[in-house]
């Protein structure tokens, strides 16, 4: 990235692959990304899991590994069922209750 003090294409980009608890540290369920609505559309394999993984908590969404506005209004409703801050933003807490290991 270039040094120019512009928050841009570039900046938004890298942000979005930054995992926000930071680097070197794998989170339950293994995904590093923070996953959000975003313009463009976050995608992949991380994406999907996180569908899948919403539809066998009783969630109805189609899985098709875009985090669009349909993969928020699950995130956003799991969210508020499991009492976690409902800010639609998949990360560190939410990715650890949802993706948590079976004991």
């Amino acid at each position: 990235i270039t040094e120019d003090s512009i928050y841009g294409a570039q900046v938004e980009a890298r942000l979005n692959r930054t995992p926000i608890e930071g680097f070197g540290v794998t989170p339950i369920g293994g995904g590093a990304r923070t996953l959000r609505l975003s313009r463009p559309l976050m995608q992949g394999q991380d994406v999907r899991e996180l569908q899948e993984a919403l539809v066998k908590a009783g969630f109805s969404l189609t899985v098709d590994g875009f985090y669009g506005a349909e993969t928020d209004k699950a995130v956003r409703a799991y969210q508020q069922r499991e009492g976690l801050t409902v800010d639609g933003i998949f990360g560190v807490a939410s990715r650890n209750k949802l993706l948590r290991p079976v004991v």
